[in-house]
């Protein structure tokens, strides 16, 4: 009953309060995800902050992350983003968005994909680095801590993307959720 109040706690205040579980226990109502320091020291002017999608797109794509610096109230534009071109493949592949030296994004977005004919897009996981820090978001958390647009629809038992087109539009992304900003922030 104390560790189900903790973790209310933790996610009313966003992040705020860290609660260790002990990890061969398992919650389904409030999952959490690791933070994990890797073991190489990063240089101080080499500050690169890294997005990684492990996936898998059976036709060749373009997936695009637009970022913000400015804080929660400023949109994203073409200006503040990265695009890189998926191969189709029926194995899983890792993707990585690099935003340039010292940038410390506010929140992001992930565009996956502008091939029309991209049924189906499989995401394992995210991972986002910073300054030899990572936090780890499996298919299971995804929803828990990005929203996702009226292009897609989103089944985490098997980490699949729908996506669909709406009155002749088309353009499935998802953003990172306040949860995640918050998280990021405190973290990493």
């Amino acid at each position: 009953m104390m560790k189900l109040l903790k973790y209310c706690l933790f996610f009313l205040i966003i992040g705020c309060v860290s609660c260790e579980t002990d990890k061969n226990q398992k919650n389904n109502y409030f999952p959490t995800i690791e933070v994990k320091n890797e073991e190489r020291q990063l240089k101080e002017n080499e500050k690169h902050f890294e997005i990684e999608l492990f996936l898998k797109v059976l036709k060749d794509d373009i997936f695009e992350c637009f970022y913000t610096t400015e804080g929660m109230n400023e949109g994203f534009s073409g200006t503040k983003k990265i695009r890189t071109k998926v191969f189709g493949s029926v194995e899983f592949q890792k993707v990585t968005f690099s935003l340039p030296k010292n940038i410390f994004p506010s929140k992001f977005r992930l565009d996956i994909g502008e091939n029309y004919k991209q049924d189906k897009i499989y995401i394992k996981d995210i991972i986002i680095k910073y300054n030899g820090n990572s936090i780890e978001i499996n298919s299971e958390l995804i929803s828990a801590f990005f929203s996702v647009n009226r292009f897609l629809k989103y089944d985490e038992t098997i980490g699949v993307f729908i996506t669909s087109e709406i009155n002749e539009k088309w353009d499935p992304f998802i953003v990172s959720s306040a949860l995640l900003n918050k998280k990021i922030e405190i973290e990493l």
